[in-house]
């Protein structure tokens, strides 16, 4: 245990303090955003609390889904599979391990469209796994990915899979103020009439879908030139497609799951740690 800060300087490198501070953040998407890439950068201290902020608080609030499409057998069905957040690996805390929650139709089959799906990885191409962290969803890139489909878990590098997730939500914000700067400058020089607030609405309506839509592109291409690079560029580059599909199911699901988790969605710090967690993460040592 840290000894007692005295300090202001104590303070601010007791290890203790800082958690304390930090847990009391908000869960919304800029205050998570928030934590993970400016809290982190500030000092080792202000990492380690951060980071275990998060394996306390909001890791047991991740999911990982997919939908795996239309089950012919007795009956139709779709097939939906949910992975909720369970443990660290006890032999490697870099390692986080997510069982599956709930999936709909045969498990076998469930698990076998799995194996097929995922045999080469997640596809950075053509992502179909959606990372929901609290309410809101994305599917970015999952570091350290491993499928066991006959248990039914999914294994990654939590760290890695929060830095790619946080790094571009921070880049749609950053993108998004510059569009409100340039509304705000525009209502600035107008005649504030109706028809011109309604504009500018509509305009940062239009830019907040399509930012997301370009960084996601963008995303896409830079991950698929990374691969490409790293099997040694043998053949010619060939330009990734805008993968149309997966950013109409991405959307899909930030709608439904917005919705719906909006109502139960902390608004500020101070919840429990324990609750709703599956197999608790306080006494995890060496993250």
């Amino acid at each position: 245990m840290s000894s007692t800060p005295t300090t202001l300087a104590d303070l601010l490198h007791n290890e203790d303090v800082l958690y304390n501070i930090l847990s009391n953040a908000g869960t919304k998407a800029h205050d998570l955003t928030w934590l993970w890439t400016n809290c982190r950068e500030v000092s080792h201290g202000f990492k380690d609390a951060a980071e275990l902020v998060f394996l306390r608080r909001h890791l047991r609030h991740t999911y990982f889904s997919t939908d795996l499409g239309v089950y012919y057998g007795d009956r139709e069905a779709n097939l939906y599979v949910n992975f909720k957040f369970s443990k660290l690996d006890a032999s490697d805390p870099s390692q986080a391990i997510f069982r599956t929650e709930y999936h709909t139709g045969p498990r076998q089959e469930v698990a076998k469209r799995l194996e097929t799906r995922f045999r080469n990885g997640n596809s950075v191409v053509e992502p179909r796994l959606l990372i929901r962290i609290r309410s809101y969803v994305n599917d970015t890139r999952v570091p350290g990915f491993q499928g066991d489909w006959e248990r039914l878990e999914i294994r990654c590098d939590w760290k890695g899979m929060f830095t790619e997730w946080f790094t571009e939500e921070k880049e749609h914000a950053r993108r998004l103020k510059v569009v409100v700067n340039s509304v705000k400058e525009q209502a600035a020089m107008g005649d504030g009439s109706q028809e011109l607030l309604f504009a500018a609405m509509m305009a940062f309506s239009d830019s907040y879908e399509s930012i997301w839509k370009k960084i996601r592109a963008e995303r896409i291409r830079r991950n698929a030139r990374r691969e490409w690079e790293e099997r040694g560029g043998e053949s010619g580059w060939k330009e990734p497609g805008p993968d149309n599909r997966g950013y109409k199911q991405l959307k899909e699901a930030r709608f439904d799951f917005g919705f719906a988790s909006e109502s139960s969605s902390e608004e500020s710090g101070g919840e429990e740690e324990g609750e709703d967690g599956g197999e608790s993460v306080d006494n995890q040592e060496g993250y």
